[in-house]
């Protein structure tokens, strides 16, 4: 009877221990990405000087969504509102990542921000980033267009989400 339990026991082990290897898991169980920052900024007029976005507590990695959206047409048809982005990684400081253009005159259906080399183009939105960002170094982003006193309103969506 114990060399029958021991047998059970011993085929239960394995097969935990396969079904564990399978799917190639060893830093434990697959989580989803957690939501760490939310920014919502309406109706805004103007350039955003270098704002805080987050201080991550720990190193880790992060994916930033951003989308952009204008909501009354401005006056600078040829400069676009550029969102950027700063952040300190394993290597210092990383400065003035582009991550979307706006036109400051779109209208819908192009009223949308996106990233692209030609100004104007319907593309489709693309404001995620991924990013390694070191512990109480803050992740800041800002708006300009190097324009002063472009006219028009836009607003801004944001959500920073921790990946590991």
């Amino acid at each position: 009877m114990h060399k029958n339990l021991l047998i059970v026991l011993l085929i239960v082990v394995l097969a935990v221990t396969a079904n564990h290897s399978a799917r190639g898991t060893t830093d434990g169980p697959i989580t989803s990405p957690v939501i760490v920052k939310k920014l919502v900024v309406r109706n805004h007029s103007g350039p955003i000087q270098q704002t805080t976005l987050f201080t991550p507590s720990q190193t880790g990695l992060f994916r930033i969504s951003i989308y952009m959206t204008e909501i009354t047409p401005g006056n600078a048809p040829a400069n676009p509102w550029m969102l950027f982005l700063n952040w300190s990684d394993d290597a210092g400081s990383e400065c003035c990542a582009t991550v979307l253009g706006l036109s400051t005159v779109g209208t819908p259906p192009f009223a949308y921000a996106y990233f692209s080399p030609v100004v104007g183009s319907a593309n489709p939105p693309t404001g995620m980033v991924v990013i390694e960002a070191v512990a109480g170094q803050p992740v800041a982003y800002s708006v300009d267009n190097g324009a002063p006193g472009t006219t028009g309103t836009y607003s801004i969506y944001a959500v920073v989400e921790r990946m590991m």
